[in-house]
């Protein structure tokens, strides 16, 4: 794909805020955990561009005020600078000089490196008696389901009379694994109303440092591990994030008879816009996401869309796609601008790519910051 540099009349910053999931050969990363000083500083990271695998060589912090938030028709939005530029069908756009209903180009597909993502290993002590429990010293695809079906379904008291981490789930299957893969580690779990349990100090504070949870877990805070954007196991923590807190039906389609359809739903915007962010990685639809009026976020894959969704993930073996209509709509509508709205100041984050300067943010091709320009 070809492209044209901006001029040196374009503004020197374009930046987006610290939230934005950029593009790593190893996964997806928050631009605010790569770009950590404040300032234009020479530093190397591997992102993935509009040309490939491509190398920065600046990274920029800033805090700026009269931001916008650029939203797209599917749901995905980024926060940025107003004069942040975006490739379109056109060429490059600015925020502020985006229509409405105009396409944003997108990533394709998300390369990744198979490598699992290092865990400490964590041994305790009970009693005066010298007994250990095993925790895996690297990221499996047990331990990546068993923290999607905690995002969705679970709870966590660190700090008081008793610690405790909890699943709770009524379906047999699932607590029969989380069940499997505690007690494999040497864990004493236990189902009590419907809820796996484990009371130990030392392992609730281990695992709310492996979800990366500050303080109380509550539904609208809820959001996906770092630990699980850089590992090679995103569809097993969908898959239980899913099971969890979203559903798999068919749903009447007027004259195009039935269709399948898969939602998912959240109180945290953040996490409905990270799974969002995971699918369209693993090169499957977006789905669309909308807001009801409790704050509530759902996204929903329908007809050939949600085919893809349940066959990458394996969310339910014996569906027959070829039983269901279509339905849905075109992909090519999911990126349509929808709004360009001001938004709250905030940190703003960017990079200098040498060659094509570019990255992908939220699923779309953006421009980096020229140093000649900042």
């Amino acid at each position: 794909m070809s492209q044209k540099k901006l001029s040196t009349k374009d503004p020197a910053f374009q930046c987006v805020t610290g939230d934005t999931l950029v593009w790593t050969p190893t996964g997806q990363q928050r631009i605010a955990d790569l770009v950590t000083e404040e300032g234009v500083h020479t530093r190397a990271i591997d992102l993935v561009t509009m040309d490939g695998l491509e190398t920065t060589s600046h990274t920029f912090k800033s805090f700026a005020t009269d931001l916008r938030r650029v939203t797209l028709r599917g749901g995905m939005s980024v926060r940025c600078t107003r004069d942040h530029p975006f490739l379109s069908m056109e060429g490059w756009v600015t925020a502020d000089n985006l229509n409405i209903g105009q396409v944003v180009l997108h990533a394709s597909a998300l390369p990744t490196i198979n490598r699992t993502v290092p865990t400490p290993h964590l041994w305790f002590n009970k009693g005066a008696k010298r007994r250990g429990f095993y925790v895996p010293g690297a990221l499996t695809a047990d331990l990546a389901w068993l923290m999607g079906f905690w995002t969705a379904e679970g709870s966590a008291t660190a700090g008081y009379n008793r610690d405790y981490v909890l699943w709770a789930t009524t379906i047999p299957a699932c607590q029969q694994r989380v069940l499997s893969i505690l007690r494999g580690w040497g864990l004493k779990a236990e189902i009590n109303n419907c809820r796996v349990n484990v009371y130990s100090q030392v392992f609730t504070r281990w695992w709310l440092h492996l979800m990366e949870v500050e303080g109380e877990s509550r539904a609208h805070n809820k959001r996906v591990p770092s630990r699980i954007l850089r590992s090679p196991f995103t569809a097993d923590y969908l898959r239980a994030l899913i099971r969890g807190d979203g559903s798999v039906h068919i749903a009447k389609s007027g004259y195009r008879g039935r269709r399948l359809v898969v939602n998912f739903t959240s109180l945290s915007h953040e996490l409905t816009d990270t799974v969002q962010q995971m699918v369209i990685a693993l090169g499957l639809h977006c789905g669309y996401a909308h807001v009801e009026s409790r704050g509530t976020k759902f996204i929903q894959w329908s007809g050939k869309a949600a085919e893809e969704v349940v066959a990458a993930l394996r969310l339910h073996g014996d569906t027959e796609p070829q039983k269901y209509g279509v339905g849905g709509r075109t992909r090519a509508r999911c990126w349509e601008v929808k709004s360009v709205e001001p938004t709250t100041d905030d940190w703003v984050y960017d990079v200098t790519v040498p060659d094509s300067h570019s990255f992908i943010a939220n699923g779309m091709i953006v421009h980096d910051t020229i140093l000649k320009h900042a």
